[in-house]
C-alpha cells in the first residue's frame, strides 16, 4: 500500500482546487427498491443514448440501509452524486420532495407515470378518436392501470372505461373497445385472462396494450396477433424516457 507523504498530500490538495469537473456530462442516479427489466434498463439506455452516465443502484444489500442508515439519508447521499434521480419504491415520495435534485417517479405504491405517458402516446398514434377502454388480466387497480386511466379520463373525459369482472362481461366489453389494457394479476383475488379466442371479438382497428412482465392472463399465442402492441409499446415507453430525461437536463441547465 503507498503511504503519502505530506508533499504528496499537499499536490493533492493544490490538484483538487484547480480541477473544475464537466457539468455538460449529466450523471442520472437509478434507485430501484423493487426488481424490474423494462423499466430499469429502458431509463439506463436512454440515459446512455443521450451520452450521460448512470449511477445504477438495483436492491439495497450494497448500501449502508443494511448497517442502520435510513432511506432519507441514502436517498440525500445520491442526490449529492447525481444531477436526476430515478426513483422506484414504496413510500417515499415525501422523502424525494425534499432532496435538492429533480426526482423522476419510475413506480411506487399508486403510480406508474413514465408507463402510463408512453402508453397513451402509442394510444393517440394508433386510436384517433378514443372512445372506450377495457381493462383485463388483474381484477384490481394496480399502478400501471391507475395511471393509463388518469391520463384517459384527463385527455378523454367522455371516454367509456370498463372493468370486467365476469367472462360474459369481458366478451361484451372488447366487442366495443378501442383499447384491451392487459395486466398481470397482482391483487390476490383472480384475474380475466386474455385468450386467442377473446381477441377473435375484438374489433381489427382496436389496440392490445400490456406493460409486461406477462403471465397466464395473456395466452402467448396472443403475442401473434398484430393488434397485439407488446414490443411497439416498449419502444414508445424507451422514447419517452429519452424525452423525458432530455427535457429534465435541459430544464436543468436553463437554470444554472
Amino acid at each position: 500500500m503507498h503511504i503519502f507523504t505530506s508533499e504528496d498530500i499537499a499536490k493533492i490538495f493544490d490538484q483538487v482546487q484547480t480541477v473544475t469537473p464537466s457539468t455538460n456530462r449529466k450523471i442520472i442516479g437509478l434507485f430501484f427498491q423493487q426488481p424490474s427489466t423494462r423499466t430499469f434498463y429502458s431509463f439506463m439506455s436512454a440515459a446512455q443514448r443521450l451520452g450521460y452516465s448512470v449511477l445504477p443502484i438495483s436492491g439495497t444489500d450494497a448500501l449502508s440501509i443494511k448497517k442502520g442508515e435510513t432511506l432519507q439519508s441514502t436517498l440525500h447521499t445520491l442526490a449529492i452524486y447525481c444531477d436526476v434521480l430515478v426513483v422506484r419504491g414504496e413510500f417515499i415520495a415525501n422523502i424525494c420532495k425534499e432532496l435538492p435534485i429533480p426526482v423522476i417517479n419510475a413506480g411506487d405504491e399508486r403510480w406508474h407515470p413514465t408507463q402510463a405517458l408512453g402508453d397513451y402516446a402509442l394510444c393517440t398514434e394508433r386510436i384517433s378518436d378514443l372512445r372506450r377502454v377495457t381493462l383485463a388480466g388483474d381484477f384490481g387497480w394496480n399502478r400501471t392501470n391507475r395511471s393509463f386511466i388518469e391520463l384517459v379520463r384527463i385527455f378523454h373525459p367522455d371516454a367509456i372505461v370498463d372493468f370486467p369482472h365476469s367472462i360474459q362481461e369481458l366478451q361484451e366489453s372488447v366487442q366495443q373497445t378501442d383499447v384491451l389494457y392487459v395486466t398481470r394479476p397482482q391483487c390476490g383475488i383472480g384475474h380475466l385472462p386474455v385468450t386467442e379466442e377473446l381477441l377473435r371479438l375484438l374489433p381489427e382497428s382496436a389496440i392490445v396494450l400490456h406493460p409486461l412482465p406477462h403471465t397466464e392472463e395473456l395466452e402467448l399465442g396472443c403475442l401473434t396477433d398484430p393488434r397485439v402492441l407488446v414490443d411497439e409499446q416498449m419502444r414508445k415507453v424507451h422514447e419517452l424516457r429519452v424525452k423525458l430525461l432530455s427535457y429534465v437536463t435541459n430544464e436543468l441547465s436553463n437554470m444554472r
